[in-house]
């Protein structure tokens, strides 16, 4: 298990261009890194390209995707959650300055998941601390009957929702650091 960057520069006298292309993470090294509040497992690819002028981000735009990403069971706000394969990740990003993140795509899951994630929004960033970034996501989520079944709480939050080709409207607000989703 290793992770592997391949960065490639182009300075010029106006701007800089960077880079990543065909980059390999592996969440057992990055995952401790980053302080993951959930246990996550897989490798993902990466590709990027960002454009500065001088010291100033102009524009960026991020690929990142798996097709072996795994939760292990964990406790979240006190409910127990079991191993979720949840195979498939895409996230596709543009930064369009250094304020504003447009989230294009983030989708989390395939056929067999217990859960399916498809969002999209933008995400207005603090460079004081990125975690406190709000969020303004919209998109669905798809839950197997198992889901369903084994934690009934699920139920409560979807009272009078009704779901569209399986998917429950939901929108995300709050921060990154504080998530507040909700039904629509």
């Amino acid at each position: 298990k290793t992770s592997k960057i391949v960065i490639y520069p182009s300075l010029s006298f106006s701007k800089t261009v960077v880079k990543i292309q065909e980059s390999k993470i592996d969440l057992s090294t990055l995952g401790p890194l980053l302080n993951l509040n959930v246990p996550l497992k897989g490798q993902f690819e990466l590709d990027s390209l960002s454009e500065l002028s001088g010291q100033k981000h102009k524009k960026s735009d991020l690929l990142l995707q798996s097709k072996n990403l795994t939760m292990l069971s964990t406790e979240i706000h006190g409910l127990e959650l079991p191993t979720l394969k949840f195979n498939n990740f895409l996230l596709k990003v543009r930064a369009i300055s250094d304020k504003s993140i447009k989230l294009l795509s983030l989708f989390i899951g395939d056929n067999k998941s217990p859960i399916i994630i498809d969002l999209k929004g933008d995400i207005s960033v603090n460079s004081n601390n990125i975690m406190y970034s709000k969020l303004n996501l919209t998109g669905g989520v798809k839950f197997a009957k198992s889901i369903l079944s084994d934690f009934p709480i699920i139920k409560i939050f979807l009272t009078g929702k009704t779901p569209k080709k399986g998917f429950y409207p939901i929108k995300i607000t709050g921060t990154l650091a504080s998530p507040l989703p909700s039904a629509l």
